[in-house]
Parts: structure tokens; sequence; C-alpha cells
């Protein structure tokens, strides 16, 4: 008996022994393959905004140039100093109704094919910007706006799969940290190429200008599109042979509701029902806010600098630079100590972006003249303004307050990502990303609707506002 149990327990142990070591190594491999899918999705994404966030920032100047009287245009457009902000406003109400089916779309597509069609929608947009024409940039921007909603659902929701609850932190900062990498590249070359070839008319893009940059662009979105192909699939994770998943929130044997449903109508399903749960309701505040504040670093900010003449086009691009200089910042802090953020919470941070945006709005009200998000504002400014004589103290300070208010805008984005791979977990994740872009895409909209009509310090107010009411949840 006892030889009879000596040889079985080591057979036990020898069976044991190769079992384990294969769970560790395919485990070892499984771990691989996501932070390779996180790095190829940082640089995808790098490559793509490399493109359409320098696009963005300057393209209501450009469209100005190209329709304005002011800037010779062949054929001007009484409407030319707000066709940037009817672009963004097209963009962002697509993208605020495609959330709604964007989880459906990721389910059915799956989100790596998801990933590169949105990306050939941003590639479409770039290339209309090349030689514009109007009908065809809104109608170019309605497919953008469309596509970004299941490109950025399928990007969350494609992070959170190659994540868990100890990597989320580190991952969303790692991409964070690269996709705003791409406000430094793009808006270096702009501000270079705009340096070498300078117009008599500071605040204009001339339309050769205009065309080289567009085609760079839309040739760096194009790689996007390429590297964005090359991610690779997960396999079934090794946990799961146990019947412990990192990622269920299922009990042992309990049914997924809607399990008989189609994957697509489930997904859209879910989305209503997350909507009225009580931690979506407070965070949809936070969503709000950031699209009031992506409005105006985006949309107006930058505007403000391509409109007032004692900086122009060049500085534009220095200062979505410099935004993008803060945003990195704040990516590769919170990346690297992304430990300590699960161990002290995530608070102190929001409230470190809540301070940092509130003193950057201050300065812009300094700064900036009243009517520069409406039109060309001469050198002369208004009484009361903090810079109005000297141009180098000017710049300085703007790029001061572009630092700031791109690190700010890194504080609560980062949060948002790590709080949502937190809470929602698999087949929850897609949903939860769209209801984000969705309220953030909404309060956009709103933003980009009234930029071009009611002066900056109104647009200040309303964004203080909803950022004071922010850490109130």
């Amino acid at each position: 008996l006892k030889r009879r149990s000596s040889r079985d327990c080591g057979a036990i142990c020898c069976g044991a022994i190769p079992s384990a070591v294969i769970l560790k190594a395919r485990m070892a491999t499984n771990d691989c393959v996501k932070f390779y899918n996180v790095i190829i999705l940082g640089l995808g994404f790098f490559s793509l905004f490399t493109a359409f966030q320098t696009s963005g920032l300057l393209q209501p100047t450009s469209l100005r140039s190209y329709f304005s009287k002011n800037c010779s245009a062949s054929h001007p457009l009484h409407y030319a100093d707000k066709i940037g902000y009817y672009n963004y406003f097209i963009i962002y109400g697509m993208l605020a109704i495609s959330n709604w089916v964007a989880a459906p779309i990721v389910a059915l597509l799956t989100p790596k094919w998801s990933m590169v069609i949105g990306a050939a929608a941003y590639c479409l947009f770039m290339g209309a910007l090349i030689h514009p024409v109007i009908y065809l940039v809104f109608i170019a921007a309605a497919i953008l706006g469309f596509a970004a909603g299941f490109l950025w659902t399928a990007q969350g929701n494609f992070l959170f799969m190659n994540s868990n609850d100890n990597t989320i932190g580190r991952n969303s900062g790692i991409f964070w940290f690269m996709l705003q990498l791409s406000l430094v590249f793009g808006n270096l070359f702009v501000f270079v190429y705009t340096h070498e070839t300078h117009t008599a008319n500071a605040t204009c893009v001339a339309k050769s200008q205009n065309t080289v940059i567009f085609v760079v662009l839309t040739v760096f979105g194009v790689c996007g599109v390429v590297i964005l192909a090359l991610l690779r699939p997960l396999k079934d994770s090794p946990s799961s042979e146990s019947g412990e998943s990192t990622y269920s929130l299922l009990r042992p044997g309990q049914k997924a509701r809607h399990a008989d449903l189609p994957k697509p109508l489930t997904a859209l399903i879910k989305s209503f029902e997350l909507l009225i749960t009580p931690n979506m309701a407070l965070l949809a505040i936070c969503f709000f806010y950031t699209g009031l504040e992506l409005e105006l670093w985006s949309g107006v900010f930058v505007t403000c600098v391509g409109r007032t003449e004692t900086l122009g086009v060049t500085y534009l691009a220095l200062a979505g630079l410099f935004i993008g200089i803060g945003e990195i910042i704040g990516g590769g802090l919170f990346g690297v100590f992304g430990k300590l953020t699960s161990r002290y919470g995530r608070d102190p941070i929001v409230m470190l972006g809540m301070v940092v945006h509130l003193a950057t709005f201050v300065g812009m009200f300094y700064v900036f003249p009243d009517g520069c998000p409406m039109h060309v504002v001469k050198a002369q400014f208004a009484d009361g303004e903090l810079v109005n004589h000297n141009h180098t103290n000017q710049l300085i300070v703007v790029l001061i307050l572009a630092v700031m208010i791109g690190f700010g805008d890194s504080c609560y984005n980062t949060q948002i990502y790590s709080i949502l791979g937190g809470l929602y977990k698999d087949e929850q994740s897609a949903p939860a990303m769209a209801l984000f872009k969705f309220f953030q895409s909404v309060a956009a909209m709103v933003g980009f609707a009234y930029s071009g009509y009611i002066g900056l310090r109104w647009q200040l107010l309303i964004v203080v506002c909803a950022c004071c009411r922010v850490p109130c949840n």
C-alpha cells in the first residue's frame, strides 16, 4: 500500500508540475500579447491623431483663410469665420448619435476592425481639407463623427480587455501619453513649416501652405490605419480554464442577462441599463465637463491665438504643441505612478485638474480679447488686458496657459479611463465607454454651437461653472 501510495503521489506530482509550467507559460504569453497590444494601440492612435488633432486645431483658421475675403479668397463666404466651428458641431453631433449604436457595431465588427474602419474615416476628413469644397467638407465631417463613435468605443473596450485591476492605471497612462504625444509632433511640423513659409498676413494660411500641410497630415493618418491593423487577438485567458476569470462579473453557474439575444442588441440594451445606474449618473457630470473643456482648448483657445494679430498661425501651432506637452506630463506621471493612484485614490488628481483649469481660465480672461473667438482682433486690445503691448510677454503667458490646460485635461481623462476600467468590465466595458463619449460629445457639440456667437468671457463663465460642479459629485 505504501509503495502504491508513493507511486501515485509521484505520478500526481509529476503530472502537476508540467501542468503548472504550461499554465504559467500561457499566462506569460497572454501578458506579453496584452502589453504588445497596448503599445500598438498607442502607436496607432499617435500616428492617426498626429494628423487629426493638428488638423482639428488648424482647420478653423485654415478654412477661414481659404474662404475669407480678408485672406484674398477667390470665392469668399460671409460665414468664413465660423466654418471650423460648424465642422466641429457636425462631428460631435454625429458622434453623440453614433455612441448609441457604437457598442452594437463594435460587438459585430470586433474592436480591432471597428478601430481600423473608424480611422479610415478620419483620413477621409483630412483628405477633404487639402482642397476644401465646403459641402464635401461637411459631409466628410459627418462621416468622421459617426465613425468616431465606434472607434473610441472600440478603443476603450480593447484597452480594458488588455488590462486588469493592477495594470489599468499603467495602461491608461501609457495610452494617454502616446496619444497626446501626437499634439507635439503634428504641431511641431506646422510650426516649423509656417515659420519658414510665413505670409504677410499672420492670421491667414496661404493655399499653398494649406495643401502641403494637409497632404502630409493625411499620410500620417493612413499610417495610423495600417498600425491599428497589426493588433493581435487575445488568446483565452488561462484563468478561465480554472473557472476564475479576471473579467467576469457572473457567479459560477449564473447565466448572463440577455444571453439569448443577438450580441449587438445585447450591447445596446446594456447601454440603456448602465445609463440609469447611480454611478453612471454621477460620472455623467464629469463626462459633460470634459466635453466643454475639450471644446475650449481644441476650438477656442488655439483659435484665439491664431486670430490675434500679434500671434497668428505660427504661434497657434506652437500653442498646440505646448498643450501636448501638458498632456504628456500628466499622462506620463499618472502612468508611471499608477500604483500610487490605486493606493491613494483618484480624488486628489481630479481636484488637481480642477485647480489647474480654474487658474488657466483666469489667465485666458486677462490675456485674450473678448472677441477673438468670433473674428480677427487687432493688435490694439481693450483696456484691462494683461499684456496688450508686449508680444514676448503675451507669448510666454499663452504657452504657460497651454501647458496648464493640457495638464488639467490629462488629470480628468486618465482618471476617467481608470475608473471605467475598474467599474465596468467584460460585456459592460463597451457600453460604458460609449456613454462616456456620448456625454462628452453632447457637451462639445453645445459648446461649438455658441463658440462663434458669444464672447470669450461668457464662454469662460460657462466652463468655470461646470468645472466647479464636478467635485460636488
